[in-house]
Order: structure tokens, then sequence, then C-alpha cells
């Protein structure tokens, strides 16, 4: 086989050169300590490198979410402790405010302050975070959530219900701001309607509300309203909330078809639907005076009416029927019926009671507060123990929320554990990928120098060869 000496030289020169380039590389490896310098280096490991990179960057987005979350929880956390702790002080001031001893002027001071506490938690209501978003609108965050009437002094809510979430990991997100209706919630205000049957005319008539006994007295010839205001008065001076009502209305089937001079002797004709019953009330139209009467028997067509009808009632004058009711909220809404005996009267009249309505309200949180303030202003004691009962809902329903915020800032801190666990391994991959191996880059340096070195003196040795030393 014939080698000329161009092939030689070229063969050696291309030897040197790819020990020389072996030499750059690892020199610069270790100079930048990285096991990839350039893209075309390795396009396998660069995919893999860019893929784990990628997550990195995912994981710093989480984290700063994470971060933007911690602050904001923890500024809700703080406002709501805080509006926690202002209930708490007006809920001890209704409980002040409801005890018998105080007087009007004592309960107008505590009007006062709780009207201050009650701007204090709108002020709360309408917090700001660093940004100048108001935390509590919902998605509105460039409005005030909670706007108080200048006129009316309502507090009303002008955020929406929307909530945005922001992801602190691949499968896991949490809201960014709240509906501040969620926050600020509701008390239920129960309501129930009684119908007190059993008036027999003059005299103290008597049922209860829960253990009380709420006693009335009835005059001769009393109106409709003064006996409606006689039970009302009864039910206020025993601190219960609630609303009498006289229920007005014609007694249907019932003619009066003539009328005699004499009292009393007035024939009434009644159908099968009349509307009278024992311990109803009733006027009639013409009769002197307008008092009224009372049914204190129904046997077909015998009435027995207490006081008895007067004389000068036209013909077919129209009977009017008067039943009345009591509206109960609070703690204290049930009523049932009187009894004979009360330790005012030894024979007060015991009324019937029957459940007639009933139906729960949801009173707004600034609402209750309102209506404290009104029932305070008002000196109705049976308002503010209702208040009581229903601030004990607001606070519990307001810890709960702060409970849910400090639960989230848990959620936080696991999930930035847990961010910081996987950041941890994927920069181990990252690093097996990209990092160099020092130990082998050096030894194998030293390797490359000594090949480079054995290259370049054999073709200094080779290149001295000549036929022409032989002739």
């Amino acid at each position: 086989m014939k080698i000329s000496s161009s092939y030689l030289y070229n063969k050696s020169l291309q030897n040197i050169q790819t020990a020389q380039s072996d030499v750059a590389k690892t020199r610069e490896q270790i100079a930048t300590g990285k096991s990839l310098v350039r893209p075309s280096d390795d396009t396998s490991k660069l995919r893999n490198i860019e893929m784990l990179e990628s997550q990195v960057r995912k994981l710093d987005s989480f984290d700063r979410n994470a971060a933007y979350l911690q602050d904001r929880y923890g500024l809700e956390e703080t406002v709501l402790s805080s509006a926690s702790d202002i209930l708490i002080r007006i809920k001890e001031l209704a409980i002040q405010a409801a005890n018998d001893t105080l007087s009007v002027a004592d309960r107008d001071i505590i009007a006062v302050e709780i009207t201050s506490l009650r701007d204090e938690i709108i002020s709360i209501a309408n917090t700001r975070d660093v940004e100048g978003n108001f935390i509590f609108g919902g998605g509105k965050t460039d409005i005030e959530a909670f706007v108080k009437s200048n006129v009316t002094g309502k507090v009303n809510y002008q955020g929406d219900n929307r909530e945005t979430s922001i992801a602190i990991s691949n499968t896991r997100s949490l809201t960014k701001n709240r509906d501040g209706t969620t926050i600020f919630q509701t008390a239920p205000r129960q309501k129930q309607t009684f119908t007190l049957a059993g008036l027999s005319g003059v005299g103290k008539s008597n049922f209860k509300v829960g253990s009380a006994v709420i006693e009335f007295s009835i005059s001769a010839n009393d109106s409709t309203e003064a006996i409606r205001s006689a039970i009302q008065q009864s039910l206020e001076s025993s601190g219960i909330s609630g609303t009498a009502q006289a229920v007005v209305a014609g007694a249907a089937g019932i003619l009066v078809n003539d009328a005699e001079i004499a009292a009393g002797d007035l024939a009434i004709t009644l159908d099968a639907n009349h509307g009278l019953a024992n311990g109803n009330s009733f006027t009639i139209a013409g009769e002197t005076g307008s008092p009224a009467h009372y049914v204190t028997n129904v046997a077909g067509n015998d009435i027995t009416f207490v006081p008895a009808l007067a004389a000068g009632v036209v013909n077919d004058a129209a009977i009017t029927a008067v039943s009345y009711s009591i509206t109960l909220s609070g703690t204290n809404s049930n009523a049932s019926s009187g009894v004979p005996v009360t330790a005012s009267s030894p024979d007060s009249n015991p009324l019937t009671v029957t459940l007639s309505g009933s139906e729960i309200q949801s009173v707004g949180f600034f609402d209750v507060l309102g209506d404290l303030v009104s029932a305070l202003s008002e000196n109705k004691r049976g308002e503010i123990g209702r208040s009581v009962s229903e601030l004990s809902s607001l606070q519990e329903r307001l810890s709960i929320n702060v409970g849910q915020v400090g639960s989230s800032l848990n959620n936080l801190e696991r999930q930035l554990d847990i961010n910081s666990s996987i950041r941890l391994r994927i920069n181990e991959l990252l690093s097996m990928e990209r990092d160099l191996d020092y130990a082998k880059a050096v030894t194998q340096f030293n390797a490359e120098i000594v090949r480079l070195e054995a290259t370049q003196a054999s073709f200094a040795k080779i290149a001295q060869l000549s036929l022409f030393e032989y002739l």
C-alpha cells in the first residue's frame, strides 16, 4: 500500500486538530462548570434541561402567587379578627342594655357607642390591600363594598359574588378575592304569628310567651285599637319582642235583619258559613258608641254577646268581625294558652293560643346592628333581647370565616413546603443533566492533553523520516 507524504501530513494534522478540539471543549466545560456548553453538543440532553427549567419557572410563578396570597390572607385574618372583637363588645353592651335596671338615658348612651362600633365594622368591611383594591367586594374591587345611606342609615352591599382563584400548584388553586356577603353573613330571625281566642269582655285576660305570663285588662266600651294597644303594652313591659295586631274583616254569612228599640232584642240570621266563633270580637255599624262585642257562645243560631247589643241598630247593618293576633320574633317566639290564675289576679281569663303562621327571615349583618341601635333609641327591651341572640349568630359565623382564612394560610404553608420539595428534586435532576462532574472532567482533560502531546510528538518524529537517508 502506498502512503503519500501529503496524506501522511493531512492525517496527522487532522489527529492533532481533533485532539486540540477535545482539549478546548473540556477546558471550556471546566471553565463554565456546565456539561452542555452549546446546544449542538447534545440535543437530547438540551431537551431535558429545557423541560426541567420550564418546571422551575412554573414553581417560581406558583411561589409568587402563594406569597401574594399569604399577604392577602394575613390582612384578612387581621381585620376579621378585629371585627370579631368588636362584635363581642357590641354583644356585651346589648346584654347590659337588656337589663331591667337601666334607664332610657343609659340605653341612649349605649346606642351612641354601638353606632360608633358599627361604623368601625363598616370601615373594616371596606379594607383595601396594598394595591388599593377592596378585599371584600367580590369581583368589584375598585368601589367600596359596603356603603351607608346618609338618609336611612341602611348599609347596602355594592360588590358582587364573583370570586377569582390563582394557582399555587399544577393541581391546586385558592381564592384571591372574597364576596362580602359570605364574610358578613345574615342572621336568621324567626317570626311566628299566633291567634288569640277567648276574649270575653271586661276584666283581665292572659296568655303565655315562653314561661312569661302576658296579662292585660279590658275596660267597658274599649275600642278595637284600645284592646290591641293593651296587648302590645303588655308584651313590651314583659320584654318580649312582638307586635299585636287587630284583624278586622266583615264576618261572612251574617245578616242583621231586625232591630228593635229595646237593647239586646236584635235578631241575627246566620248561614252555614258564618264567621263568628267563640272569642271573636266585632262591632256593628250604626250602634251607638260602636263598642266591641264578644262572642262567648256559638251554638247553631244561638249566639251570646257580651256586652249586649244596644238599641238603634238599623236593618241590614254590617257586622265587622275582629280577631287579635301576635307576631313574635327572637328567642321568645313561642306562645301558648293562658292560665286561670295569675300573680295579679285569681280570676284571669285564659286565652286560647293557636299558631297561625311561621317564617324564618334572613336579616343582613348590618341590619341586625341597625335594628339594635333603633331598639335602644326607642327603649324596646324585647327587641334588644332579640338582638343578643342574633349577635351570637353573627359572631359564630364571623368566627367560622376567620377560621377559614386561617385554614387557607395553613394550606398555603403546606403547599409551599411541597413546592420546595419538588423544586429540590427538579434541581437535582437539572444538576445531573447540566452540571459538570469536575473529577471526571479533569481526568478527561489530562488524558486529552497527554493524547495531544503524544500526537504532536509522534508527528514530529514521523515527519523527520525520509528515504533519502537510506540512499
